[in-house]
């Protein structure tokens, strides 16, 4: 019949059979109601509980709504993703998260899991470009630029000469060894020493090369020292060794022997020939620490007389430490030049290389210069403009060969500065 749900109404809401028979059970019951005849009042009691009984049995399950089915379909999805150990969801963050009218937009389950393998591939080509990218940043040093770090000053020390009465064997040697390792305790990496010797003065004897004055000539030691790749040139002198008689007591006084050391020293710039440092350097040895017998020739009239180096010591390592702790002084902060050796078309031979910290693809800048006369026969080197830039392109540990990249010309002699 038309009024009769369909078959699928009835498997879910009620069986209507059942309702019939117990209906049917009552009216032959023994009451007045159960010897009357069934007639179209009674046909149409059966429609009213019919339908009754489907009505109530409806209006059991409400009708599920869109936001009703949403809510459910978002659970389930928060439910799984926990079960992953993805992520945990609560039902109020899905409410919020998800409304109902969006539904249909929700991320699959799918895309939200990523394997470890898809991780893993994705930082395997991530490494492998990077890789790529630095080592193009190495190989491609002619358009590449590499940074410049901190360039370590080179610095020579060459041999004090002794220009005092009295002598000890070995006595300037072991001066040298001893200021060259307090200097470099003071400076550490800051500083690359360098203990020049008599091949690094060819042109003068294997010694520092002097004006017909007898002192030093400033210009001709600068020019050696940048073809070494030197940025300063310690030396200096002994002007006074001799022992001393000090009268030491409170109330009886007595005479005890010491003996005073006093030097001079010399620090060079080699971008200008100018002095950093020209300073006298004066100290006495304790006094209890020298015998008479130390002094070997005491109160004779030789022309040198012989002194223990023991006697010397005490004297000798305090002026050490404070000559050490001046030049610290002067060279911590001091710029780093390096200087032109040779040009070749294109190819420029520079005096500094890998130990001062130089690296293939840095660019450096280039100074030309003036050469002016001074007091006494000495010369100066001024610093000038700026010429062009070069890049270094292969580095040996003491020079570096580079390109011009911009700029007019290079010439030999000139410097060469970070930018």
């Amino acid at each position: 019949s038309a009024d009769e749900p369909s078959p699928d109404s009835i498997d879910e809401h009620i069986d209507l059979d059942t309702a019939v028979a117990e209906l049917e059970e009552d009216l032959q019951s023994p009451d007045e109601t159960a010897h009357e005849m069934p007639g179209k009042e009674t046909e149409e009691a059966q429609e009213e509980v019919r339908e009754e009984g489907i009505g109530e049995k409806t209006q059991e399950k409400p009708i599920e709504t869109a936001e009703d089915k949403a809510e459910e379909e978002t659970v389930e999805v928060a439910e799984k993703q926990d079960d992953t150990g993805i992520k945990e969801t609560t039902l109020k963050d899905a409410k919020e998260k998800t409304p109902a009218d969006d539904i249909e937009k929700t991320v699959p389950e799918e895309a939200l899991v990523v394997s470890d393998l898809e991780i893993k591939e994705s930082f395997i080509e991530d490494t492998k470009e990077s890789i790529v990218n630095e080592t193009r940043e190495v190989l491609n040093i002619d358009y590449d630029e590499v940074k410049v770090g901190r360039l370590a000053n080179r610095v020579g020390i060459s041999l004090f000469e002794n220009k005092t009465t009295f002598y000890a064997p070995s006595l300037e040697k072991t001066f040298n060894e001893n200021l060259a390792t307090s200097v470099y305790k003071k400076l550490g990496s800051t500083i690359v020493l360098v203990e020049l010797g008599e091949t690094d003065f060819p042109e003068s004897g294997g010694q520092l090369p002097k004006l017909v004055s007898g002192r030093i000539d400033n210009f001709n030691l600068i020019e050696r020292g940048r073809q070494l790749g030197l940025n300063a040139i310690i030396t200096g002198s002994f002007i006074d060794i001799r022992p001393v008689r000090e009268a030491r007591g409170r109330v009886f006084k007595n005479m005890y022997d010491a003996v005073r050391f006093a030097i001079n020293v010399e620090v060079y710039d080699t971008e200008t020939g100018t002095k950093l440092i020209n300073e006298n350097f004066i100290r006495v040895s304790n006094i209890n620490k020298v015998e008479e017998d130390d002094i070997l020739e005491f109160g004779s009239n030789a022309p040198r007389k012989e002194i223990n180096i023991s006697a010397l010591n005490d004297a000798m390592q305090n002026v050490i430490a404070e000559v050490s702790e001046r030049i610290g002084t002067v060279l911590y902060k001091y710029p780093w030049k390096g200087y032109v050796t040779s040009i070749d078309n294109n190819r420029i031979s520079i005096s500094s290389g890998s130990k001062i910290g130089l690296l293939p693809g840095n660019k450096l800048e280039v100074y030309d210069r003036k050469v002016i006369e001074g007091v006494g026969g000495h010369q100066y080197s001024i610093p000038g403009n700026k010429t062009g830039e070069i890049v270094i392109t292969d580095v040996t540990p003491d020079s570096s060969e580079a390109v011009f990249v911009s700029g007019t010309v290079v010439k030999e002699g000139s410097t060469v500065k970070k930018r």
